[in-house]
């Protein structure tokens, strides 16, 4: 499972970059991609300290389709150290970096991610919750 949770948390920073970049059809179905594998009750803690549920980070990111203007510099999106903290009964909770540059400014946050094992779902998980705090 701690590789499976990794993989995931790669691949969705990766459908990330190409939704925000506009690189990949803004359709339901791709979509998908992210909505299906967060819980129902998900919740986001931003570094600022505000509290976004499944529907409002949902249409954030929907929102924020094609949001990244190739012609200011190319977006760069990545995660690194992650840490794996521990399974308790099917949940699982996990430690990474994630950074971005986007016109030569280079931003990192650490999230620390609960996720429930969700079979037939992708990486057969399902996030729960992420709390981000700025590194500085």
């Amino acid at each position: 499972m701690q590789t499976a949770l990794k993989v995931e948390i790669k691949e969705l920073h990766f459908f990330f970059k190409k939704w925000f970049e506009g690189k990949i059809a803004q359709s339901n179905l791709i979509f998908q991609r992210f909505s299906t594998v967060l819980h129902p009750n998900f919740l986001l803690i931003t570094p600022e300290g505000k509290k976004l549920t499944k529907t409002q980070i949902g249409k954030q990111i929907w929102d924020s389709y094609g949001s990244r203007d190739p012609n200011e510099g190319p977006m760069e999106l990545w995660v690194e150290n992650y840490t794996y903290l521990g399974k308790f009964d099917s949940i699982h909770l996990v430690n990474y970096e994630e950074w971005q540059v986007h016109e030569s400014e280079k931003k990192g946050r650490i999230s620390t991610a609960l996720f429930e094992e969700s079979i037939n779902n992708y990486n057969n998980v399902r996030w729960i919750l992420v709390h981000e705090t700025w590194l500085k």
